[in-house]
């Protein structure tokens, strides 16, 4: 009975949190890359898997070689199958669900690696889930059809792959008939992975290291783990020789790989300061750790339980996640989607940090009192308190945002504009130049969800593909105040 009441519990909160998300994805927009690919298929004849693959080649050749997600890109737009609402806000609340599925597996299986009991491991990727999504909003992971199927796929697809792995392993360390089917799923897991952006191939990249480092230290399951390690090698090289990098490159300022280095630590030390001065996230890793002391037993020292190696793996992985970026662009400033990858790493590495912390203060026999435990905390959320939280409200945490949003109806109204505006496009008459006359304020405020990017210049690479797509001559918002 008492555990019913918990897991009805966890669910009021879980809907707390992740229905007014949900919301707020489904009237997410088409914003500019998604017309992109709608006219890159219409240019190679239609909707077909030849002028999929065209498209894609195009893309490898001439911008970046994460060929995983010009496939998706261009096999999958909303725009081309449907073009209509319904088919937008349809794969909006696939990927929704795709992403909270699939990532709280992946959290509930890396917290499995400790000694922690099912309902326990359950609460706590419920609470990791939730701070997940709300160091900010995601934006472009969630709310983008060219973010979601370049970044939130492949990553999700490559991390899962490593968990497979793990599991596969755990189960059956010898290669043998029965390992080669799951040896060819993950092996797809990882090429699906790594063929995303560079960013997240470096990070698929390190995890596989480090797992097939501990695989040869332990002597388990050597020869499987090197294989899907040399595929996700592989596959990354694939990605990394791509053409386009290097047109791509000369848009940017050129800087030395040392210089990229020093941009990479400052761009992960700025957002981890951001997360520690402008969210809830220490507050929330101190309960967490509270928790994590009540829950979880004292296990046998492995690699991934000692704390040193653990900060030492997750901070080398975070910068070295960034530094392709960083070189790419010539700054220290990524996009958005960079970001909301990366804090999904910070607060993964974070969790891993301490819970390999709590399982060496307890093999080092630490016991604390409820009273001690009790008295820290409030000493720790004063030491944050002073130190980073100044200014932040309650209607800052994105869930509460998304929630006040679409209570008010900003969001909704905001979503019908755009929406109006796009269906002008699609419905007015071909041919000609084609002028949509846009309120002020809809162009000046912000909203949670991002609009549909249509510029007032008709030679704006979004207004060229919108007019070509569609067949006018030229497409063009005008500021009607």
């Amino acid at each position: 009975m008492k555990k019913r009441i918990k897991y009805v519990c966890l669910t009021i909160v879980a809907m707390i949190f992740l229905v007014p998300y949900l919301g707020v994805v489904c009237y997410a927009l088409p914003r500019n890359d998604e017309f992109a690919s709608a006219a890159a298929i219409k240019k190679y004849g239609g909707y077909s898997l030849s002028a999929v693959f065209n498209a894609v080649s195009s893309m490898y050749k001439n911008w970046e070689g994460n060929y995983a997600g010009h496939f998706f890109w261009a096999a999958i737009n909303p725009i081309v199958i449907g073009n209509s609402d319904s088919t937008v806000i349809t794969f909006n609340i696939i990927s929704f669900v795709i992403f909270v599925a699939v990532w709280s597996y992946i959290i509930y299986n890396l917290v499995s690696l400790y000694k922690i009991s099912k309902e326990n491991r359950i609460g706590i990727t419920l609470m990791v889930l939730i701070m997940s999504m709300n160091c900010r909003f995601l934006r472009e992971l969630l709310a983008w059809f060219t973010g979601t199927v370049y970044y939130t796929w492949t990553f999700l697809a490559g991390i899962l792959g490593l968990i497979l792995l793990i599991k596969h392993n755990d189960k059956n360390p010898e290669l043998n008939k029965e390992s080669v089917a799951k040896i060819i799923q993950i092996g797809i897991c990882s090429i699906v992975g790594v063929g995303g952006v560079l960013q997240i191939a470096v990070v698929l990249c390190w995890c596989y290291t480090l797992y097939g480092i501990w695989s040869v230290i332990k002597k388990k399951a050597i020869h499987k783990t090197l294989i899907c390690v040399m595929i996700t090698y592989i596959a990354t090289m694939i990605n990394l020789l791509s053409p386009g990098y290097y047109i791509r490159k000369n848009d940017y300022e050129s800087i030395s790989f040392v210089k990229a280095i020093i941009y990479a630590i400052v761009c992960v030390l700025k957002e981890i300061k951001r997360i520690c001065t402008e969210t809830y996230l220490p507050y929330a890793l101190l309960l967490l750790l509270i928790i994590l002391f009540y829950t979880i037993k004292t296990d046998k020292k492995e690699y991934y339980t000692n704390p040193i190696i653990v900060a030492g793996a997750w901070i080398i992985g975070m910068i070295g996640s960034v530094i392709p970026v960083c070189y790419g662009y010539g700054s220290s400033v990524i996009a958005s989607r960079g970001y909301e990858i990366l804090d999904l790493c910070i607060i993964t590495g974070s969790v891993m940090f301490l819970c390999s912390m709590t399982v060496w203060l307890k093999s080092i026999n630490v016991t604390v009192s409820r009273e001690t435990v009790f008295t820290l905390s409030l000493v720790m959320i004063m030491f944050i308190s002073t130190y980073s939280i100044g200014n932040i409200e309650i209607s800052d945490i994105p869930s509460i945002k998304c929630a006040v949003g679409l209570a008010n109806g900003s969001i909704l109204d905001y979503s019908n504009y755009w929406r109006g505006i796009i269906h002008q496009v699609e419905t007015s008459s071909k041919g000609g130049d084609l002028i949509i006359d846009v309120e002020g304020k809809y162009l000046d405020e912000e909203c949670i969800i991002d609009r549909f990017q249509l510029q007032e210049d008709t030679s704006n690479w979004v207004n060229l593909a919108v007019s070509q797509y569609y067949g006018y001559d030229s497409v063009r918002i005008r500021r009607a105040d």
